[in-house]
């Protein structure tokens, strides 16, 4: 059994700084989905400006989760 390479990256997520450990063939998924992420909480943070963090996310959240469900079937 092979062990694969890990790296340790940061993300920032909004205000949020994330230490991981990831796969590092998979680093450049992690910078694209965090990328995602804080375009997606932009978007909503402009059109809810009267929204708590918390409640951006879960709009970004849902919003990521709608696509995937629409792009899985």
């Amino acid at each position: 059994m092979t062990e694969q390479r890990q790296q340790h990256i940061t993300l920032r997520l909004d205000a949020h700084h994330i230490s991981l450990n990831v796969p590092s063939e998979q680093e450049h998924l992690y910078r694209k989905a965090a990328e995602l992420l804080n375009e997606k909480y932009r978007f909503y943070k402009r059109r809810m400006q009267a929204s708590s963090a918390e409640m951006l996310w879960v709009y970004v959240a849902l919003d990521i989760a709608v696509t995937f469900c629409s792009e899985a079937h």
